[in-house]
């Protein structure tokens, strides 16, 4: 008990506790690591300690150096040896949660050394189960409601992913399409026979042509955006043999483009079903 009320009292900045049912850590690394340092190994200990928790989402991120697939799969490595870990400790795998956040959304701006080590991170919520079993439906339909309704939809119909934006010439998402990420994820898990097609579109181009990817410099921007969500469907576990993508250029623009908010509504990411 004495070295962890030590431990508690030295790195209580990694911990902040946001109300009665919900705790939040945030582990750092060091250059290019991905394993838990023990202090905090002991810090987790204390927070699961003789708890049951509903959900416990883990978002990893990286800083700027190296490549996008790089820092996305160390991201990815940071979260797992999380979610194992919390596993050995008799957490139920169901609960847990992992998100690969790459260098995609850093914490602050990557100025300095200092600066890069804040957004070396991995960031766990702990949401603790409700002791009423109201409660805890109210929160099972939540879930529900943040998944896409796929329902009224046969094979072979196609919906717009809305708020999947990305960088001006490039295949990396913006920050705001995470959520709508997330959705795509959760509705694939709530259908497991669920296969789609990823579908890349772009806009300011005529006559279909594709654009040039500034960060690969090669001419299937659409193909890469739609191959940026392919890619975050499987580092979050969708099975690839449910998973196809393919990029359309400036075909099938849906406004003309006027204003920018036209440019946006072309420069988008669908969906085909292929099989429900």
């Amino acid at each position: 008990m004495k070295i962890i009320f030590f431990t508690f009292s030295l790195f209580m900045t990694a911990f902040n506790c946001i109300g009665q049912n919900v705790e939040n850590l945030t582990l750092q690394y060091g250059f290019n690591r991905f394993k838990i340092e023990k202090k905090y190994k002991l810090i987790i200990d204390s927070v699961i300690d003789g708890k049951s928790f509903q959900e416990i989402n883990i978002e990893a991120h990286c800083d700027f150096v190296g490549t996008m697939d790089y820092n996305d799969s160390l991201s990815l490595k940071r979260a797992m040896e999380v979610k194992n870990y919390l596993i050995s400790k008799n957490i139920n795998e169901n609960v847990i949660k992992v998100f690969a956040r790459g260098k995609r959304i850093p914490l602050v701006e990557n100025t300095d050394d200092i600066s890069r080590a804040k957004n070396r991170r991995a960031e766990i919520q702990f949401t603790l189960k409700p002791a009423e079993t109201t409660q805890y439906i109210d929160t099972i339909d939540k879930v529900v409601i943040d998944s896409l309704d796929l329902n009224n939809l046969e094979v072979g119909a196609t919906f717009r992913l809305e708020n999947i934006n990305f960088y001006g010439g490039k295949h990396l998402f913006l920050e705001s399409s995470m959520n709508a990420l997330d959705n795509l994820y959760y509705s694939l898990n709530a259908y497991p026979h669920l296969e789609i097609e990823i579908q890349g579109y772009i806009c300011c181009s005529n006559n279909g042509e594709d654009g040039v990817d500034l960060g690969t410099g090669t001419p299937n921007l659409s193909e890469n955006r739609a191959k940026a969500v392919y890619d975050f469907l499987i580092q979050m576990g969708i099975s690839p043999q449910r998973l196809s993508y393919k990029g359309y250029g400036s075909s099938k623009k849906l406004v003309e483009e006027v204003t920018e908010n036209d440019r946006i509504t072309n420069r988008r990411v669908e969906i085909k079903i292929l099989k429900k």
